[in-house]
């Protein structure tokens, strides 16, 4: 059997495997696993991610670390980070003016 993952970029897959089978990550993209991890429901590396994204927030993925948050919060192990990543950037002006500044307004 073969089994196509085209929506997820090959180092994500290959990173979200190796976690699979040896409990250990090593991903450059966080947020991207995290969506994948989310699909599949790993709910231990959906954590993982989270908490990686947290430790390695600046002002240049603010935006992207709040968004990946935002659309996973719901979920129990992001829901327990979300209140921390507000404490973070909320504590850092630059990172809170970086993340702000990315918002897209959506005119219905």
């Amino acid at each position: 059997a073969k089994l196509s993952i085209d929506d997820a970029h090959p180092g994500v897959v290959e990173a979200v495997l190796k976690y699979a089978y040896t409990c250990e990550f090593e991903c450059d993209d966080a947020a991207a696993a995290l969506g994948f991890a989310h699909r599949y429901e790993m709910s231990s590396l959906v954590a993982l991610c989270a908490h990686q994204m947290l430790e390695s927030v600046t002002a240049e993925n603010a935006a992207k670390v709040a968004s990946t948050l935002n659309v996973y919060r719901e979920h129990r192990e992001v829901a327990k980070v979300w209140p921390k990543f507000q404490e973070i950037i909320g504590q850092d002006p630059s990172l809170l003016d970086a993340a702000l500044r990315h918002v897209k307004v959506r005119h219905d």
